[in-house]
């Protein structure tokens, strides 16, 4: 009933907020959300469905959404390998080591996080490229830059090498709406502080 009813009312909940805001343009979430071209509900939803679901022994279907040509589905496929536990997510680190160059940012942005945490140093180091530069403000969007400032937090302390860089990220752009504007300072300040608490914590 809950599938029926969020099919019914075209639930955007499945879409990243960047990409909701990237696929609407200048038109209404309402008006995106009931255009079947720009917004597919079914597949996204079976897509989504796959993702939490943690069975064994659909790998290859997670496999197949990592090249859908919907950069949602393609986000959805990389979300469920993230929830499926480490061993699974380093078997497929070379599929989603692709996603790193995906065209979408938000499937990007998903895709660093992901091989961030289970990748290498030199996967570590190519993640944060994608992160540190979707962070910036000045040259991406707000939801953009959320979704990779978020991406680092996740990542801890893996990230923390690079926190100087984080750092030097801007904090604010003009024409953000003020209701909007505290959101990227709060949380490059969230994660400076975390990391400071952690240092603390070290001290004899």
């Amino acid at each position: 009933a809950l599938r029926d009813w969020m099919l019914e009312v075209r639930d955007t909940g499945f879409l990243p907020e960047a990409e909701l805001h990237r696929r609407r343009g200048n038109d209404s979430p309402y008006d995106m959300a009931h255009d079947e071209a720009r917004y597919p509900l079914r597949q996204i939803l079976e897509a989504a469905e796959l993702a939490s679901m943690r069975g064994t022994g659909d790998e290859q279907r997670l496999v197949r959404l990592l090249s859908a040509s919907d950069p949602a589905i393609r986000y959805w496929g990389v979300i469920g390998f993230a929830v499926r536990g480490s061993e699974t997510a380093k078997r497929r680190l070379p599929e989603l080591r692709r996603l790193l160059d995906d065209p979408n940012p938000s499937v990007q942005i998903a895709a660093a996080e992901f091989v961030g945490q289970y990748g290498n140093t030199e996967d570590l180091e190519r993640a944060m490229d994608v992160l540190l530069e979707y962070g910036n403000l000045e040259k991406h969007g707000l939801f953009e830059a959320l979704a990779a400032l978020n991406a680092v937090d996740a990542l801890g302390e893996r990230a923390r090498p690079f926190r100087k860089s984080i750092a030097a990220l801007p904090a604010r752009k003009k024409g953000i709406p003020r209701r909007l504007s505290n959101y990227v300072p709060r949380l490059l300040e969230h994660i400076a502080d975390h990391w400071n608490e952690l240092s603390n914590d070290s001290l004899p």
